[in-house]
């Protein structure tokens, strides 16, 4: 049975960055057990910052609850998590 075509296909880029930065991508990429970064991990690595880039919203927790967070505690997560945070500490809130 033939594999199915890939709908959204792959592209290829390529990016230069300061060797300080790839010396701690390296360091946080390196797999003890293989010895080297494995095959795959630049790549996973790029995706995941390109899709908090895209998918990820902030909060500044003061806004939700003033009087538990200074101006500038921010946090950040998707869409439904930073709304369900929202929407825990409205309920805290009102209970206090």
């Amino acid at each position: 049975m033939p594999r199915r075509k890939n709908l959204i296909r792959p592209s290829e880029f390529h990016a230069t960055i300061p060797s300080t930065e790839k010396a701690r991508l390296d360091l946080a990429l390196f797999s003890p057990v293989e010895g080297k970064v494995p095959f795959g991990a630049y790549q996973a690595f790029v995706l995941e910052a390109i899709r908090m880039k895209y998918e990820w919203v902030g909060l500044d927790l003061s806004t939700v609850a003033p009087s538990w967070f200074n101006p500038g505690v921010l946090v950040r997560g998707t869409r439904p998590d930073i709304e369900r945070l929202i929407t825990a500490l409205n309920y805290l809130e009102e209970r206090k």
